[in-house]
């Protein structure tokens, strides 16, 4: 029984993770570096492409992105746990 939850569960959670990491980070870039970087949906390559494209902005890849968004929310939950201890 754990099995087949854990075959189901897995990808629908990696699934909301990724998807609300790929959202806030798409959100978090543009305004953390003022539009200066830009993020692409894109399956695999580079981090971040240099140099700017023509419009002078950076292009980050989405795997970047989810990342910068999770880390905002732990961040986010770790202050907010901090802040409610007595």
């Amino acid at each position: 029984m754990q099995f087949i939850a854990q075959l189901l569960l897995q990808p629908i959670i990696e699934f909301v993770f990724h998807l609300i990491g790929y959202v806030t980070g798409h959100v978090l870039v543009p305004i953390i570096t003022f539009g200066r970087v830009t993020v692409k949906r894109s399956r695999g390559g580079k981090l971040l492409a240099l140099p700017p494209t023509a419009n002078g902005k950076y292009v980050m890849e989405a795997g970047l992105a989810i990342l910068i968004g999770v880390l905002f929310w732990i961040a986010v939950a770790v202050s907010a746990y901090v802040l409610q201890r007595p």
